[in-house]
């Protein structure tokens, strides 16, 4: 069996470390796999650290040069890990001629008879959420099944982070903190409305925003009206944020209905972590017993969580203790890889 992941997206985010992952996890059952990728951008300098085999191309006419020719023709089927490569595979069927498979990640309504057409001619599927499914039930397309994001747990820098603690003054503070772009679907004015609510409640905290701050312009005034320049520290993207794990007290999410499912949850479950969530979009499947919850923009619910969370170590301890037995047994990079295989093997058959 060989297995080609198409990913050609430019950033560094949830898709591209999922994509990672899977390659991780078929090399590690070993599966022969490539991914078709762009050159010089992260997904392409990750994979190739890993020693995967990567076909890199400049751009979106690179990608469907290569889908087009003899290189798509080597696999037995392709995997697109975003719309875009499922768009090329689609476009390129029939030339390489080979069963496609689509995670779809993403929570947004689809629309239009071309859309349907791309998911009819795709063979199969996959839905990293019962709502993603439920959605793409209502534009017709049944019978997609259901496989989280996963996890890879690792050892965890205590040097870095408390390097970390010390350059920005943490020590003393109860650090609330998330990881996660500032894009619509996680709601980053409502996360900013919640920090107002707890500082309402406490002023013994901080806020760390790790993330790209597309929203910034949106997020950075009412920071400033909320008075909150001491409070809310939106910090950009760092590499290897996990190693921050380590100082946080509670980990907040302020998705909306149109997450798919945020994959740093996971970070926070197998990193032991306690989470406030909202119940939204792909939310539920994850958090809904292991985690404080509230509904969508409701930043005063989200904010007396935190503070019940704070000011109850035992409850704390008990839901981190339960997410991480759920994270261990469920999605870690073995369990998501073998739910994958079964799908490639019904795919190929006698392939």
């Amino acid at each position: 069996m060989k297995i080609l992941q198409i990913n050609t997206e430019r950033t560094w985010r949830g898709g591209e470390r999922q994509t990672l992952y899977t390659l991780e996890g078929l090399r590690a059952a070993g599966i022969e796999t490539g991914l078709l990728c762009r050159r010089d951008y992260p997904m392409a300098q990750a994979a190739a650290d890993l020693g995967i085999s990567i076909h890199a191309v400049d751009g979106q006419a690179g990608a469907m040069a290569f889908l087009a020719g003899s290189g798509a023709r080597a696999y037995d089927l392709l995997h697109a890990q975003t719309a875009k490569g499922q768009s090329l595979a689609v476009l390129t069927r029939p030339a390489h001629r080979r069963p496609l498979l689509y995670t779809r990640r993403v929570n947004f309504a689809p629309s239009g008879r071309l859309t349907l057409l791309k998911y009819r001619l795709t063979e199969r599927t996959v839905a990293i959420s019962r709502a993603i499914r439920d959605t793409m039930a209502d534009f017709g397309i049944p019978d997609i099944e259901v496989i989280s994001s996963t996890v890879k747990e690792r050892q965890l820098d205590k040097l870095r982070a408390a390097d970390f603690a010390a350059k920005h003054n943490l020590a003393g503070k109860r650090i609330i903190a998330t990881t996660g772009d500032m894009v619509p679907q996680k709601d980053p004015v409502t996360m900013v409305e919640t920090i107002g609510h707890l500082k309402r409640l406490r002023r013994d905290f901080v806020f760390l925003h790790f993330g790209n701050r597309q929203m910034i312009d949106q997020v950075a005034p009412r920071i400033r009206e909320l008075d909150l320049e001491n409070h809310y520290l939106p910090l950009g993207h760092h590499d290897r944020v996990e190693d921050f794990f380590l100082l946080f007290d509670v980990f907040l999410i302020t998705s909306n209905e149109t997450e798919g499912l945020c994959s740093s949850i996971y970070d926070a479950f197998i990193y032991r972590v306690p989470v406030v969530s909202t119940l939204a979009g792909g939310m539920y499947d994850s958090v809904a017993d292991r985690g404080l919850t509230c509904g969508p923009r409701e930043p005063e619910c989200l904010a007396g969580q935190i503070d019940l969370m704070l000011n109850d170590p035992a409850q704390a301890q008990i839901l981190s203790d339960k997410a991480y037995q759920w994270a261990r047994a469920s999605v870690t990079i073995p369990a998501i890889t073998e739910r994958y295989l079964a799908v490639y093997n019904d795919m190929i058959g006698g392939r």
